[in-house]
């Protein structure tokens, strides 16, 4: 008979890995699933704000570039632009960084080992792969939009109307030609129905290559590749000379889950549809999720209430704020998008409100 861990946490990524570090730290027996060897490439423009570099304690040596400003653009050549300090960095660095953290706090890594089939039984987790088979008393599903894990247990995907795809290239320019043709410490998205119908597309500035994506909710997606393509053109004179280095299209949540964990069950970040459906942002989300569920997953090894870990971890989300905000986001994104005037309307209210106060109150009452 294999080990009996407390927590499997299945996916490396941001979520997954500070779940485990925080389960590791309290004592707790806890083994990490990662189906890649890692570090991995990961789709993502890498932006986040100072405030996340300070809290996580980032290292300098996986800042790619400082980020002072954040400029929208509209196709008809109307720029809105503010003050946001952060940093570009690559997914890859950030997700190693926060796996070493976990690692340094006891948790066992296993790379390589893709999760296929996963169920409980007499009260235990099993989880197979496709060489080994794990054993625990409560699971973390930490692995992606499409996660397998979820699935196994009956959980639905995503509808089309809860996606959004996405496409990116990584496009190398050079550290000075960025800076000239970008601004040197500038995000950029760009809105307008001719790029997105209900998307948009971005240019986020590494130090020597820019990351420039386009995503759309996948219900109205029809062919994202000639929308990237035409998109490429529209920046053709910015991104001339640059060389492409890396191509990939990945898929985003854009909806909440319906329920967030079951019994011993817990899902965290993009499994669990936490990401920001205007802005597609998602890496505090992952963090703070992964953090939540950790700590709900040690409250119920250690008072044996493993059965009602979900609805405690479903009531710790809502107590952080996190579960309405998303939801008023996600109540609002169609409207937002709705016509030319309404997203004017709405980068307007962005340069000098939050993201979560439009959608909660100013939205509907301005």
């Amino acid at each position: 008979m294999s080990k009996l861990w407390d927590v499997i946490i299945c996916g490396a990524g941001l979520g997954g890995s500070y779940a485990a570090e925080v389960l590791a730290e309290k004592g707790f027996a806890t083994l990490l699933l990662e189906k890649y060897s890692l570090p991995r490439y990961k789709a993502c423009g890498g932006g986040v704000t100072q405030e996340f570099v300070d809290e996580a304690r980032l290292p300098e040596s996986i800042i790619e570039r400082s980020i002072e400003y954040l400029v929208l653009h509209h196709l008809d050549h109307q720029t809105y632009e503010k003050e946001g300090k952060g940093a570009c960095l690559w997914r890859a660095d950030l997700d190693s960084f926060f796996t070493r953290q976990a690692m340094d706090a006891g948790a066992e890594l296993k790379e390589r080992e893709q999760v296929v089939a996963a169920h409980q039984e007499d009260g235990i987790f099993y989880v197979q792969t496709p060489e080994h088979k794990f054993q625990a008393r409560m699971l973390i599903a930490a692995d992606g939009v499409t996660s397998t894990v979820l699935r196994c247990f009956g959980w639905n995907r995503f509808r089309p109307d809860e996606v959004a795809q996405t496409v990116t290239h990584e496009i190398k320019l050079g550290e000075k030609t960025i800076a000239q043709r970008f601004g040197d410490q500038h995000l950029h998205l760009y809105f307008g129905h001719d790029i997105s119908p209900i998307g948009y597309g971005w240019v986020f500035p590494k130090r020597e290559t820019v990351s420039v994506g386009l995503g759309c909710r996948l219900s109205n997606t029809k062919n994202l590749k000639l929308a990237f393509d035409n998109f490429l053109r529209r920046l053709k004179n910015q991104l001339a000379g640059g060389k492409v280095v890396h191509r990939v299209a990945h898929m985003l949540p854009a909806a909440l889950r319906q329920e967030f964990g079951k019994g011993g069950l817990l899902a965290v970040g993009d499994a669990a549809g936490l990401v920001d459906p205007l802005s597609g942002k998602g890496i505090p989300y992952s963090v703070t999720s992964g953090r939540i569920a950790a700590e709900t997953a040690a409250y119920a090894l250690e008072t044996g209430t493993i059965d009602h870990a979900a609805s405690k971890y479903h009531s710790a989300l809502k107590e952080e704020n996190i579960l309405d905000g998303l939801q008023a986001k996600r109540e609002i994104q169609e409207d937002v998008y709705r016509t030319e005037e309404n997203i004017h309307r709405y980068l307007k209210l962005w340069l000098t409100n939050r993201a979560t106060v439009i959608a909660s109150s100013l939205w509907h009452n301005t």
